[in-house]
């Protein structure tokens, strides 16, 4: 099965979050329907959200339940949205909630909802979905969808990949093959429908189809950057050791010969003319990866010593950049954040529906402003221009 293929055939892609604990809320999940969203211009993806986990108790069960404030179902609205959601169908049973709160509640995801409809996201990273490599290596299971622990294992660097990035505020999309394969290539920048990125990470990857492949080398000729972290590929979806796709990942890593990939699980590193970077990261140094990145491709955000608790989405909205930023900590934030963006800045409230100046001054890259936010709240940051996010050379 492909569950990717699956999701694009839905004119709203959506999903279901069933707890109201915002560190637990699924935003892996969110983001992969998202993505399909974003790739074929759906206008809305949607969230069945409610406090289930924290209210639901069947016979027997005797765990208290427990109380789910105003901060819980923002925080976890806000981790949803940050991930690409725009829509709530809500399912919350409002307990012990007063009228006010609900009000407030309802004005804050609302207008989080309307801010992030229409327009484009702005990603530079895109991480590609591996379905192919997990077809390579699946077995069947009487019991679950399989024992395999090669693809289990490939399911655990996919997911950590972009949990790596996810806490390093690097937003990304993901993609399937067929979208690299159908993308064209201009200027080092790979263009998939709407979207444009300049790097592609691939996760636990030795499978990819010949043709996906092949435009990835061509991206990476003309500057792009190419990530294979845990895997390089070897494999096509015709042939078990495809000559076709050796030669193109010897090729783009400069390896004398196949073989010599991840021998010595160290990071293999190989530039070309144009600028283009390709990159082997073994699985052990996984969380070189958004390291990396940063050396290469500048930041579209920076949140400083407040990375931890910051994230951010960046979309770009009748001819103005809106970055949305949210607090995913349970603790106050003050952090001096840097945008890829020029101009003016507005600070775009949703929990009061006010709009005010933001203190803006130059910083590398583009401009710097500094931001207070409650726990589990957000703002929106709006610049009337982007800048775009210059490639770096790579040292040692």
């Amino acid at each position: 099965g492909d569950f990717y293929r699956c999701a694009e055939r839905l004119d709203y892609p959506g999903i279901d979050c069933l707890t109201s604990s915002p560190p637990n809320v699924p935003w892996h999940i969110a983001k992969l329907l998202s993505s399909v969203a974003h790739l074929h211009g759906a206008p809305i993806v949607m969230s069945e959200t409610s406090d289930f986990a924290q209210v639901y108790r069947p016979a027997g069960d005797t765990r208290p339940v427990e109380p789910v404030g105003v901060p819980d179902i923002v925080g976890t609205c806000n981790r949803l949205y940050v991930a690409g959601v725009n829509t709530t169908t809500s399912y919350y049973s409002w307990r012990d909630l007063e009228t006010a709160q609900m009000r407030h509640v309802n004005e804050f995801v609302g207008r989080c909802g309307t801010m992030l409809t229409g327009g484009k996201p702005v990603t530079d990273v895109a991480v590609l979905y591996p379905i192919e490599s997990v077809w390579a290596h699946m077995t069947p299971a009487t019991q679950g969808a399989t024992r395999s622990p090669d693809v289990h294992r490939i399911d655990r660097l996919w997911q950590e990949c972009q949990g790596l990035l996810f806490r390093n505020q690097r937003d990304f999309q993901v993609i399937p093959s067929h979208a690299i394969a159908e993308a064209k290539v201009e200027d080092g920048t790979l263009v998939a429908g709407p979207l444009r990125f300049r790097a592609v990470v691939l996760a636990a990857t030795d499978t990819i189809p010949a043709e996906a492949w092949r435009r990835l080398g061509e991206f990476w000729d003309q500057g792009g950057l190419v990530i294979c972290a845990g895997d390089i590929p070897a494999n096509s979806t015709e042939d078990l050791r495809d000559a076709r796709v050796g030669a193109a990942s010897a090729r783009m890593l400069g390896l004398a010969a196949r073989e010599e990939a991840g021998e010595g699980g160290e990071i293999i590193a190989n530039t070309n003319a144009a600028g283009g970077v390709a990159v082997y990261v073994p699985e052990t140094l996984l969380p070189a990866v958004p390291r990396l990145l940063d050396q290469l491709l500048e930041r579209d955000f920076s949140a400083g010593d407040a990375s931890g608790a910051l994230r951010y989405a960046h979309w770009s909205i009748e001819g103005r950049e809106a970055y949305y930023v949210i607090n995913d900590s349970a603790a106050p934030v003050q952090a001096e954040c840097t945008f890829s963006a020029d101009g003016d800045a507005e600070l775009w409230d949703p929990a009061t529906g006010t709009i005010s100046v933001g203190d803006a001054s130059e910083a590398s890259g583009g401009r710097a402003v500094s931001l207070s936010l409650e726990p589990y709240s957000a703002t929106f940051v709006v610049f009337p221009t982007a800048v775009e996010r210059k490639r770096r050379e790579l040292q040692g």
